[in-house]
């Protein structure tokens, strides 16, 4: 019987290892060896990677950058899981200039967000809940809090980020 790589990983991506994500990621003949075919023959320094290119969105993993996700259209490697050493001939150069701790801090940034609107996510689930099961009255209140919270948290993270 022939299972998919990805059968029994019940994790949020940001949770898995390097090895659970190359059980899924694609290799291309178009990407660099050791993953694919291409050969680079220029300086090592000049190899045009996936983590500088400007259509590479990495996953969010805290304090990795290492993986990501091709947005370019026009490369072989659109839409698909992409280990930032890969490469591709449709490599552009991010517009710009950033350092690993820039795009770490951009990162870290979609981390607290995500968690964020999982917090908020998770209490407007309990808020359907207890209007489901009959909240009283006198806490109907208490079921729409959710919106007024991500919304001060959200207020609050960007005002930091800007200060």
């Amino acid at each position: 019987e022939n299972s998919a790589p990805w059968e029994g990983l019940a994790m949020e991506v940001s949770d898995a290892s390097d090895d659970q994500l190359w059980q899924v990621c694609r290799k291309l003949p178009s990407d660099f060896e050791p993953y694919g075919e291409r050969k680079w023959e220029g300086k090592p320094r000049g190899k045009p990677d996936c983590g500088t290119c400007r259509w590479f969105q990495p996953l969010l993993r805290p304090g990795k950058l290492d993986w990501g996700a091709c947005a370019n259209p026009h490369s072989p490697r659109a839409g698909l899981l992409t280990f930032w050493e890969q490469g591709c001939e449709r490599f552009e150069q991010e517009r710009e200039s950033g350092t690993g701790d820039t795009r770490r801090s951009r990162s870290e940034f979609k981390n607290r967000i995500e968690d964020i609107l999982r917090q908020a996510f998770a209490a407007f689930t309990k808020g359907e809940v207890a209007k489901s099961n009959g909240l009283p009255k006198e806490k109907d209140h208490l079921a729409w809090h959710w919106e007024e919270t991500i919304e001060m948290s959200l207020d609050l993270m960007v005002y930091r980020q800007h200060a």
